[in-house]
């Protein structure tokens, strides 16, 4: 079973119970890659655009379709927030099991990392508050991408375009505030990278305490990203309605217009 938004394609659809079990596992993998491939090649605290690239692409072509392909917790947030706009009751555990299951995905990531002995991203914000701003409107801007990108609305919404999209999205905010908080804006991600730095490679465990700044702004983003994407763009009609609401509209018309000459009709009788 998914749930459909009506201004929403299948890209990001909610699992239902029969594909929950395998849509989990394809996700913990997918994040697993992502951080392999993106954050085993960083230097300093750069990641490689060219590989960031591919590595979104890579997954979001080949196993969104089957396996869903959020790959971020801030994005599954985004999804949490958009059944909860169709629907009174929701059930939040699953969202909250799937966010769990990337952040292990993650750090197997850094496990193989470090088993190929590579040293991981050591995460350095400047200034707290600073770097607190830039992941909450960087994981904002990387959430609306993968909302427009998904939008049925657009004629050129595919898979390997949402690939691309996201992918420049996170090497733009990597090379923008990359000095500034290390550019992460994926609480999963975070998670691997602190944890597996601090139990894998022998990092200080004083690393841990920066968990809190990695996890609710990029939570906060995602709330920004969802609010400006369906409170401010949809209700003002920036966003063009899909062909479904469209459709919809005329058929709802033509049949005022039928029962409106019903009734002249009726009334020149």
């Amino acid at each position: 079973m998914c749930i459909r938004d009506r201004y929403m394609g299948n890209r990001f659809n909610v699992m239902g119970k029969q594909d929950y079990s395998r849509r989990a596992i394809g996700e913990g993998i997918a994040v697993m890659a992502i951080f392999i491939l993106t954050y085993g090649t960083a230097e300093g605290n750069i990641i490689n655009p060219l590989s960031a690239v591919s590595a979104y692409f890579i997954i979001f072509s080949f196993m969104q379709a089957p396996y869903g392909a959020q790959v971020n917790p801030a994005v599954t947030l985004s999804l949490f927030l958009m059944e909860k706009r169709k629907k009174d009751s929701v059930k939040y555990k699953k969202y909250i099991a799937f966010g769990l299951i990337q952040c292990i995905g993650a750090l197997f990531g850094a496990m193989i990392i470090n088993i190929l002995q590579i040293d991981l991203l050591k995460l350095t914000p400047n200034n707290i508050t600073s770097a607190f701003i830039c992941e909450a409107m960087f994981t904002a801007v990387i959430c609306f991408v993968c909302l427009v990108s998904c939008d049925r609305r657009l004629s050129a919404s595919t898979p390997h375009i949402a690939g691309l999209t996201v992918g420049c999205a996170a090497v733009l905010a990597s090379i923008t505030i990359g000095p500034v908080s290390g550019g992460i804006v994926n609480p999963a991600i975070a998670f691997g990278l602190l944890f597996g730095r601090t139990f894998f490679q022998g990092g200080p465990f004083g690393d841990l305490k920066l968990i809190w700044l990695y996890i609710l702004a990029p939570l906060l983003g995602a709330v920004l990203a969802y609010s400006i994407y369906f409170d401010i763009l949809r209700e003002e009609r920036i966003l063009m309605p899909p062909p479904e609401e469209e459709a919809e509209r005329g058929q709802k018309a033509r049949l005022d217009n039928q029962v409106g000459d019903n009734e002249e009709r009726k009334s020149l009788l």
